[in-house]
């Protein structure tokens, strides 16, 4: 037979060859497949590896990098808190208070923490390059919209390690 099915099961001679050498390509032909689908999925594992390893230790070093991760975080405190601090690097401080007063708008109302985070670090502002009465501003608007004895112990622990003399209550 030159190249049809037999139907006695009988293959000719130079079939048994054939039949193997067909079930090799196809074993190999297989073998070649998974092959390819395993490096392809060690690649795309790999990629996502890398991506999601490097993100954490990626962090933003221009104004619209912050921007963009604000956008992803905007409930982020310690986003918004390294932004100012990235501005005042850059000896940017009125844009470092506009930012945070920006953070206070952004953060959700519900994030009472993160937002007393950005106002500590407000005063902190003010104690390093603000006036005393800027500072003695900030601290009163702070301890309006958060509880004062926080605000108060806050503000007098960062007054201490600034090396500046804290008020008494009884001046409040």
């Amino acid at each position: 037979m030159t190249g049809g099915f037999d139907w006695t099961g009988e293959a000719p001679l130079g079939a048994e060859s054939d039949s193997s050498d067909s079930d090799s390509d196809a074993d190999s032909d297989a073998a070649a497949e998974s092959s390819s689908k395993s490096k392809t999925k060690k690649s795309r594992a790999k990629r996502n590896a890398d991506l999601t390893a490097s993100a954490p230790s990626d962090q933003p070093s221009s104004a619209l990098e912050f921007e963009r991760a604000l956008l992803a975080s905007p409930n982020s405190s310690f986003l918004w808190i390294q932004y100012m601090s990235f501005l005042l690097q850059l000896h940017e401080v009125d844009k470092a208070r506009a930012i945070g007063r920006k953070a206070l708008d952004k953060i959700a109302l519900r994030e009472e923490t993160e937002k007393l985070n950005v106002w500590m670090a407000l005063v902190n502002l003010e104690i390093g390059f603000g006036t005393t009465e800027s500072r003695e501003k900030v601290w009163k608007e702070a301890a309006e919209y958060n509880d004062k004895r926080t605000v108060w112990a806050r503000y007098a622990e960062a007054l201490v390690a600034a090396g500046k003399q804290a008020v008494s209550w009884d001046d409040r």
